[in-house]
């Protein structure tokens, strides 16, 4: 693969993701609100509390492979036999883990969730099992640029996932059965999903352009440690969001106010996650290519088109939360979701602008020094979760220690960045973008005021040039 190629299949990737997670975020925060006014509290609860601890789960057992298998898939592909042996692998591996992992799964939820039933427990369990393959093969497909045939079977099933989910909502009106059937929707819906991916990846992912033998050994090896180190990064930044910390306040503070939490972080993740999924592997998968290939002399190109990228996705997010900051304190009817919402949705979008500088470091291997700024982040985590700092700031403060610490922790990688790897950030970096996307909106502005102005001119005109003959018709 050329760097035009490399480039190009980027910025697709991209276009791809935005229109899959986007698609997702909206129909998931409708069923989300839908859910949250149409369900009692207990039954809402479950299915929170469910969904977070499925995907908690998943998250802490991918064994950092969404990390670790983007940055290592360029070096397997030189190689057509070792990289169908590794996807062979990272398949079979994630298969055994889930199924093992089902008694924890389930000890989980009768710890979270007071007297989930047997039925809930089944449906949760294979659940676990779809969601896992799911997004495993999402991953493979992504770490290959091969977003556009994942993405748009995806997009296919998800809308009729949230058409039939629409009907189970208006048709049914007890509370417990229509929490089932969402549950069973959703399974049904994955496992399509699954197996048509399955059917679509034998033979599509490319071969190597060169056929070259390579070090499988050494480079497995290689494999093994990224994903370890990645699996500990992961796993320390889940437990301060949303699919951990929902079942830890349902358990500590309740559902009442769990609940409360869910509606805000969703409100939150519907900007967030918008971007940091049209993100997706994408900054990883570019970077790694690029180490692989070893042209040095393009990462800093490579680097600031992808923060470019990234900054133009998050300044009209944060635009619009300062927009809705202002409305909504007028309008403000409860304080608690409002504030965490804000305090959420800045933190993340902020954070997201600045996770690049983490990707340089983690496509570098430098191990070392992202393990020194996650200091300052277990600290606080402690804090928490020993309810020092809950007691002390309460929970809405608690919110804002952890989002201002994680931004702190992403200050030591810029620092390390700037330190270890100087030729890789262009000088003047963020002023430059800056300008160009000032310029652009008053750019976009000036066209849209001229061209209102020219239909405002050139409508007397009109008027004008019709009236002699409306004269004439009408007598």
């Amino acid at each position: 693969m050329d760097t035009h190629d490399l480039f190009s299949k980027f910025s697709q990737g991209l276009n791809w993701n935005a229109l899959l997670y986007t698609t997702y975020k909206l129909l998931f925060t409708f069923l989300s609100f839908t859910l949250f006014n149409r369900l009692t509290t207990a039954d809402f609860s479950c299915w929170a509390n469910v969904n977070s601890i499925v995907f908690l789960l998943l998250l802490w057992l991918d064994f950092g492979f969404r990390k670790s298998v983007p940055r290592y898939s360029p070096e397997f592909l030189n190689d057509k036999q070792a990289n169908k042996k590794f996807v062979r692998a990272i398949i079979l591996f994630q298969s055994f883990v889930l199924i093992s992992s089902i008694p924890l799964l389930q000890f989980l939820l009768k710890i979270v969730i007071q007297n989930p039933g047997p039925a809930i427990i089944m449906l949760a369990s294979i659940l676990f099992i779809t969601e896992g393959m799911g997004a495993i093969l999402r991953l493979i497909y992504h770490s290959y640029f091969l977003h556009k045939q994942f993405n748009l079977l995806a997009i296919i099933i998800m809308m009729s996932e949230m058409a039939i989910n629409v009907v189970l909502i208006y048709t049914i009106n007890q509370s417990a059965f229509l929490v089932t059937t969402i549950f069973i929707n959703k399974i049904v819906t994955s496992a399509i999903m699954g197996i048509g991916s399955s059917i679509m990846l034998i033979g599509i992912i490319p071969s190597p352009i060169i056929i070259t033998k390579i070090n499988t050994r050494q480079i497995t090896k290689k494999f093994i440690k990224h994903s370890a180190i990645m699996w500990v990064n992961n796993n320390l930044k889940s437990l301060s969001e949303r699919n951990f910390f929902i079942p830890f306040i349902t358990y500590t503070l309740g559902p009442v106010i769990a609940n409360s939490f869910k509606v805000a972080n969703d409100a939150a993740l519907l900007f967030y996650r918008i971007v940091i999924k049209t993100i997706g592997t994408t900054d990883t998968l570019l970077l790694a290519h690029i180490v692989t290939l070893k042209q040095k002399k393009l990462m800093q190109f490579a680097f600031t088109k992808l923060i470019t990228k990234v900054t133009h996705l998050c300044l009209p997010l944060l635009g619009i939360v300062f927009f809705l900051a202002i409305k909504g304190s007028i309008t403000i009817q409860n304080p608690f979701i409002f504030h965490a919402f804000l305090i959420m949705v800045t933190g993340y979008l902020i954070e997201t602008m600045l996770l690049p500088y983490e990707r340089i470091l983690e496509v570098n291997n430098n191990y070392k020094q992202l393990i020194l700024s996650y200091i300052p982040y277990v600290i606080m985590l402690i804090s928490v979760f020993s309810g020092i700092s809950i007691s002390f700031f309460g929970l809405l403060g608690s919110i804002l220690l952890i989002h201002g610490v994680r931004l702190v922790s992403l200050s030591i990688n810029i620092y390390f960045v700037y330190k270890y790897h100087p030729n890789y950030v262009a000088s003047n970096l963020y002023p430059n973008i800056l300008s160009k996307y000032i310029f652009r909106f008053f750019s976009s502005l000036s066209n849209y005021l001229i061209s209102y102005l020219k239909r405002i001119v050139a409508l007397p005109f009109k008027v004008f040039k019709s009236f002699p003959f409306k004269i004439f018709k009408s007598s």
